[in-house]
């Protein structure tokens, strides 16, 4: 095969998504999974949304004392959600 044009598959998606500016999505997407995976069934059932945005992640909560309980965690959610990714992505997060 002839030469400069030959890409990975994994290359060839990761293109194509960043062509398409479906970054942010895409890890809104890891980030649900992550989420659910961090916190449990029982807190992620609590849950309707993850948003991410300008480095801030919205999570939607629909109990009152749940959300205040996880403001209080919320640094070290954030820290730890940051070490998975393995990247500083996220700022602040946000609980509605």
């Amino acid at each position: 095969m002839a030469g400069g044009n030959e890409f990975s598959m994994k290359e060839a998606i990761a293109q194509l998504i960043k062509s398409y500016r479906m970054d942010d999505k895409m890890l809104e997407l890891k980030l649900a999974d992550m989420w659910r995976e961090l916190m449990g069934k029982m807190i992620a059932s609590k849950t309707t949304g993850v948003i991410y945005k300008n480095r801030i992640l919205s999570i939607q909560v629909n109990s009152a004392p749940l959300r205040n309980e996880l403001m209080m965690i919320r640094s070290e959610i954030m820290e730890r959600l940051n070490e998975k990714l393995g990247v500083n992505l996220i700022d602040d997060i946000q609980f509605r």
